[in-house]
């Protein structure tokens, strides 16, 4: 089997090339640029890297959802118990939102240091909320 590159591993995956070349980096295995080629073993980790990863975001957009059904439904105290989930899981609208119930006492006792917390961690990811 012929090794791929990078932009190869990019298109089969659907994600751009900087995805591969990050992923590459954080397993260790750093790639010059789009045109690299990869090792197959490496291919076949940056595969199960990123399935890993969309399978955690689509958990985190779950958990983030129920937290939502439960604070539209006025239960709080359960809307808190999923935002915390999806925000452990680096959910950044539901570390908004669980920032949110913070900040105003809903579902959980008020604390300004815990609502600046998960506000700060939602920002630190630099992804659109």
């Amino acid at each position: 089997m012929p090794e791929p590159r990078v932009y190869d591993l990019a298109k089969e995956l659907q994600v751009d090339s900087k995805t591969i070349l990050d992923t590459l980096t954080g397993l260790g295995k750093p790639a010059k640029s789009a045109s690299s080629t990869v090792e197959p073993a490496v291919a076949d980790r940056v595969r199960e890297a990123l399935r890993k990863s969309r399978q955690d975001s689509a958990s985190g957009d779950a958990q983030r959802a129920l937290g939502d059904k439960y604070a539209d439904a006025g239960d709080d105290v359960q809307a808190v118990y999923w935002y915390r989930k999806a925000a452990d899981q680096d959910n950044v609208q539901a570390q908004c939102a669980l920032a949110d119930m913070y900040a105003s006492g809903r579902g959980i006792e008020q604390d300004d240091g815990q609502a600046v917390y998960w506000y700060q961690r939602a920002v630190d990811q630099k992804e659109p909320f």
